[in-house]
């Protein structure tokens, strides 16, 4: 590959993979609506653009990308899961999205969903599940995944939609449930949570990462992949871990919650697809990646 594409570029995960690229020595055209990227390097190249206004940039060079990855998405946060308006402009940016890599000819585009598509299956998510999701952010991600589909068969676009599980690791802060568990009990505060008792698939960023950059090159177009560590274990495993790392005894208020939805939602990942095709093998344990990501809340919240 020469030159990528990816939109939504200044977020954790687009930093992350620009970051990866340009260690290849690959060219990075990244988009996003700041006035500022976050880093600086001669194979970055930064455009400010309005993906829901539908403006982007006119830049010659950006045609014949090898790939672009759009991870552009409004209400990513979990106060805007269900924000119906703030989620359905993901929509119009998405059909904008498609247009404008007809347009400029990219050779293959790779769309993230989320396993919020599937919230309410029983089964491991392969990505070609029964959608079941339980709030306006799996919703739209749903939506999503079949407009995208049903775009690239009528117009012969090369695409391929991803469904990744949690994803953690060093400079990842928002409200997610580690995320949470790690910053309270660094506070000496308790923790509170539901029962846990939902089946959860987390992967850490090298392997996310480094998952992308494998489909950017072997990925089949026109299929979807899970992608997850690929080992499911109860959420309540994975917060004890957390608090054990931190100080085992410390309170953890299990059970002090009730499920959003009346039961648990579950992130079961079957990877096995995306291994066949592209020889993905996660690399990071959950105990040794969580870690790291311990010590990076410490030296930097």
């Amino acid at each position: 590959m020469r030159k990528v594409i990816i939109t939504g570029a200044c977020g954790f995960l687009g930093r992350k993979l620009s970051e990866a690229f340009i260690s290849k020595g690959i060219t990075v055209y990244a988009i996003d609506c700041i006035d500022f990227f976050p880093i600086s390097h001669k194979l970055l190249k930064y455009h400010k653009s309005d993906i829901e206004g539908n403006a982007f940039p006119s830049d010659p060079d950006l045609y014949n990308a090898d790939t672009l990855f759009h991870f552009a998405w409004n209400g990513v946060h979990p106060d805007y899961r269900n924000d119906y308006e703030r989620q359905s402009k993901n929509i119009s940016s998405l059909l904008n999205i498609l247009s404008f890599v007809q347009r400029i000819n990219v050779l293959k585009t790779i769309i993230p969903g989320s396993a919020s598509e599937y919230a309410t299956s029983e089964m491991p998510i392969t990505g070609n599940n029964t959608p079941g999701a339980i709030d306006g952010y799996g919703a739209i991600k749903s939506a999503c995944h079949i407009i995208s589909h049903a775009w690239a068969q009528q117009n012969n676009l090369p695409l391929i939609w991803v469904v990744p599980s949690s994803i953690y690791g060093p400079g990842r802060n928002d409200n997610n449930a580690l995320t949470y568990t790690i910053k309270t009990l660094l506070n000496g505060e308790k923790p509170t949570f539901t029962a846990l008792e939902q089946r959860w698939d987390y992967i850490y960023i090298d392997d996310f990462i480094n998952a992308l950059m494998l489909i950017a090159e072997k990925g089949v177009a026109c299929k979807s992949y899970a992608l997850g560590y690929g080992k499911a274990r109860a959420l309540h495993e994975y917060i004890t871990v957390i608090r054990d790392i931190i100080n085992p005894t410390l309170p953890l208020g299990i059970g002090e919650r009730s499920y959003k939805s009346g039961k648990p939602d579950n992130s079961e990942m079957d990877i096995s697809e995306l291994e066949k095709d592209t020889g993905f093998t996660p690399l990071i344990p959950f105990d040794e990646g969580i870690k790291k990501t311990i010590e990076w809340f410490k030296e930097n919240i």
